[in-house]
């Protein structure tokens, strides 16, 4: 009998051995079959920590935790280890996976508290409840910031305002701050940009610009884009202040990573337009606008730069999100009419550039946090084929058809152009304001290239121009460069170009953390040129 139970002791014991060697010969397995050498030491089945990897470098404070430089993968298999992918922590890229410091002890998090994470915030206001802000047509958007002596500022200034049946929108100058002054319980600031309104835009259509060519094409056959018409603008600003919140500086305190802090308050604006000579010529008078709306404040621990951990966690960002409300075209097909009655109608719908499009669209610009809000379709009904093959002189009838939601941009989706070529597909009016509008045709899908097609629209919606152009240009080497008819643009994104667009409809919120992918490229530094950049892929 006790030979019996020694004997089943012993196989027991094997069969753990077992099974720990085989554990970490899967380690040895993988990392032969991902190509890469073990370091110094080879007895995996009595390890009691990875081994390090002579791709991902030791780095000093990866050391000071007695960590071992290796991948997320193979730290995962060891109990009680922890895992962060960040600069301090990591040097080396490997190409199987990111590069980490795996290390016992302290929580990832608790290690990355105090130097690694700054406190962001987002303010809306309107007159709506906040689920409904996107299709509110009296709300303000703002941000809190510091200048460089750690002074409160504000940025990112979105507002619309309504006189009657004329709306108004004001965007403060992109990528400026401007400061902030609180006292007694409420701040105030004066913030300077430019407004614009559909009115605006009929008294004084905005100018054409074309910019630098990448290709052979003639003018005709270049992407176009049309600035709205703007007006210089002061928005002057009290709103309530945090300063003395108790609740909130005990969650600065207390710096919970995984957590947020709302606050109510209340906000008034005054919108002052300030049309030139010119403008007021062309009947463009000045216009004060004011509301009085209560305000939802968000505050959140947000990253410096991106950092991975195990385990796992949700890091936050600020982001920006645009309504993008698409339009379709439904043509009817007739078996045969009598005295103009049709007879067994079959029809047929344009927007095939829209599924096709998205995906870039989306992709590219969730490389520098700017998401989309993509309604349902609007459809125009056209019985009698005008707008099969738009030209254009039908181009702003067609905007007309749809223009009822001032919350959102319109890309209208025509089957086709004529000729084909017009504007290289496609085109972008008022730029950079609430009443941008896209045309793009769907005729450029069969050709199956242009991805980014759609996404440089919209990039011409959120203002930017073409790379020398003159005002608000979009980085070369990006996908802002024009490419013309049957030619994609650049697969690529800058920071410049996430950190300058501009458009009054753009809303502040704090969404995941985009790990992958990034942008290109910081700017047209370093983004190399047009032509280095399209695609090489044509009809």
């Amino acid at each position: 009998m006790k030979l019996s139970i020694v004997c089943l002791s012993l196989f027991l014991l094997a069969a753990v051995h077992a099974e720990e060697e085989g554990a970490f010969e899967n380690d040895r397995e993988l990392m032969e079959e991902l190509g890469e050498e073990f370091g110094e030491g080879r007895n995996l089945g009595r390890a009691r920590g990875p081994r390090p990897l002579r791709k991902c470098k030791q780095t000093r404070k990866c050391k000071k935790l007695g960590g071992i430089p290796t991948l997320a993968r193979i730290c995962k298999r060891f109990k009680g280890w922890n895992w962060i992918q960040h600069d301090d922590f990591s040097n080396g890229e490997y190409h199987a996976g990111k590069c980490g410091c795996c290390y016992k002890g302290e929580d990832p998090q608790q290690l990355l508290k105090e130097d690694y994470f700054r406190l962001e915030s987002v303010h809306m206001a309107a007159s709506m409840q906040y689920e409904d802000i996107m299709s509110d047509r009296r709300r303000v958007s703002y941000e809190m910031t510091h200048d460089d002596s750690g002074a409160p500022a504000i940025t990112n200034v979105q507002a619309m305002m309504d006189e009657g049946d004329d709306i108004w929108s004001f965007n403060s100058y992109a990528g400026k701050s401007y400061p902030v002054e609180c006292s007694g319980g409420s701040c105030k600031a004066e913030i300077e940009g430019n407004a614009n309104s559909p009115r605006t835009n009929e008294l004084y259509p905005g100018e054409h610009a074309r910019g630098d060519t990448a290709s052979n094409n003639t003018e005709s056959e270049e992407d176009q884009v049309w600035s709205g018409r703007l007006v210089r603008a002061v928005v002057a600003m009290h709103f309530s202040d945090f300063s003395s919140d108790k609740e909130l500086d005990e969650f600065i305190r207390k710096r919970d990573l995984s957590a947020d802090y709302d606050a109510r308050g209340n906000l008034d604006a005054v919108l002052h337009t300030l049309p030139d000579k010119d403008l007021q010529e062309h009947g463009i008078k000045p216009v004060q606008l004011s509301l009085s709306l209560a305000t939802l404040n968000k505050w959140k621990w947000v990253p410096i730069g991106p950092i991975d951990i195990f385990p796992p966690i949700i890091w936050y960002e600020r982001k920006k999100n645009l309504c993008v409300q698409p339009v379709r075209i439904r043509h009817r097909n007739c078996a045969f009419q009598i005295f103009g009655i049709c007879f067994y109608p079959t029809y047929t719908y344009s927007g095939a550039g829209l599924a096709f499009g998205r995906p870039g669209a989306d992709s590219q610009w969730a490389k520098v946090d700017i998401t989309f809000t993509w309604k349902g379709w609007k459809t125009i009904i056209d019985n009698a084929g005008k707008y099969k093959a738009v030209t254009t002189a039908e181009m702003n009838d067609l905007r007309n058809e749809i223009a009822d939601d001032p919350c959102c941009i319109e890309v209208f989706f025509a089957p086709k152009f004529s000729p084909s070529s017009t504007y290289g597909g496609g085109a972008c009016w008022n730029s950079g304001t609430a009443n941008a509008q896209i045309i793009t045709s769907d005729e450029q899908v069969s050709c199956g290239v242009d991805k980014t097609h759609l996404a440089h629209e919209l990039g011409h919606a959120l203002g930017l121009m073409h790379p020398g152009s003159g005002g608000n240009e979009g980085s070369t080497g990006t996908l802002m460069c024009p490419s013309g008819w049957q030619r994609d643009n650049p697969r690529r994104n800058s920071r410049d170009n996430g950190n300058n667009v501009v458009n009054p409809l753009l809303v502040s919120y704090f969404g995941p953390w985009t790990w992958f992918p990034q942008p290109e490229c910081t700017s047209s530094a370093d983004c190399g040129s047009c032509n280095a950049h399209i695609p090489p892929d044509s009809c």
